[in-house]
């Protein structure tokens, strides 16, 4: 059998066993190569495994946030699940698997990197296949390093009014994860954004063009998630997905509920606004009166009791204090 055609039958558990064999020195080219796509099968079949295991989470917290949908908009449209349809889902699960190639590939960069050290020093097949096994044993499967440091990536930031932009962070440190810890980690996160996914795909697909970010107003909620309670989200929109960017953040424990266009049904906004004024009030003694959170929370007071009077009366004087001296 060519060794193409032994990679190709070759599982991952098999890396191993294949390692052992000894090789002829006119085939030691041959097998460096067979490796190397030996290599990229694993982390190829690993990407597929774990897509598998997530499409099941992921549709299950699509299916789960469609049907809250559903009840949140009562009689509106009873077919609200089936007419949904999966644009919402499908980008999520083609978003997942980006990642997880990215992933797969930091766990086979390391087999990778033995192999072009060694033909780079004039290693024989014995010591590149010695260092290789030991870092099979050691390292392969059971742990994942994440080196990106100097990478930078987007996050949504929210002003204290709850206006939201993008800011670009930098990844300064790098990080060791083991794979069941990531598997699980990543279980909840693309299960977490599906829900979200599919309360707001619920909605378009009961006509409403909107909906409201819903924060759980205690001193538990980040003052950022805090600070867009009760905000008015357009679907569609950059807003959108800036909020669905909070909401995906661990622990979070936001939603995404109905906006109807109608006072009769939807909650006013000072009543929001009151809601946030009171969380604040109870969280901001945990937080440094100076510091960057510290203000953060007390301009979006200002901003929430600004609201709950009327956005364009300016807020009330403080009183002064009078000192006295004494002689």
């Amino acid at each position: 059998m060519d060794s193409i055609a032994m990679c190709d039958q070759t599982p991952l558990h098999d890396l191993w066993q294949h390692l052992s064999k000894p090789v002829p020195v006119d085939l030691e080219a041959m097998w460096l190569t067979t490796l190397r796509l030996l290599i990229a099968q694993s982390s190829s079949e690993g990407v597929e495994s774990m897509a598998k295991y997530l499409a099941e989470h992921v549709t299950l917290g699509y299916h789960e946030g469609l049907k809250d949908a559903a009840k949140m908009t009562g009689p509106r449209n009873p077919l609200l699940v089936e007419r949904a349809g999966t644009a919402r889902l499908t980008a999520l699960m083609d978003k997942t698997r980006t990642r997880l190639e990215g992933v797969f590939g930091q766990m086979a960069k390391p087999l990778t990197d033995i192999l072009d050290e060694g033909i780079r020093n004039g290693d024989d097949v014995e010591r590149i296949a010695l260092r290789l096994k030991q870092y099979l044993e050691n390292d392969y499967g059971r742990v994942i390093k994440f080196n990106n440091i100097g990478k930078q990536y987007r996050q949504a930031w929210v002003n204290p009014d709850g206006t939201m932009a993008w800011r670009t962070k930098t990844i300064r440190f790098a990080t060791t994860m083991s794979v069941d810890d990531y598997a699980n980690l990543l279980a909840d996160d693309v299960s977490k954004k599906a829900y979200s996914q599919g309360h707001v795909a619920g909605y378009e697909s009961a006509g409403l063009k909107k909906w409201v970010y819903s924060a759980v107003a205690d001193n538990c909620t980040r003052p950022e998630h805090l600070a867009m309670h009760g905000r008015v989200i357009t679907v569609g929109t950059d807003e959108e997905e800036q909020a669905l960017a909070l909401m995906d953040e661990a622990n979070c424990r936001c939603r995404p509920k109905p906006y109807f266009g109608n006072s009769d049904v939807d909650r006013s906004s000072s009543d929001y606004a009151q809601e946030r004024v009171q969380a604040f009030e109870k969280i901001k003694g945990d937080y440094v009166t100076d510091g960057p959170w510290g203000k953060f929370i007390e301009d979006s007071i200002s901003h929430a009791r600004r609201e709950m009077r009327g956005k364009d009366q300016p807020e009330p004087a403080q009183p002064q204090a009078h000192v006295v001296s004494v002689g």
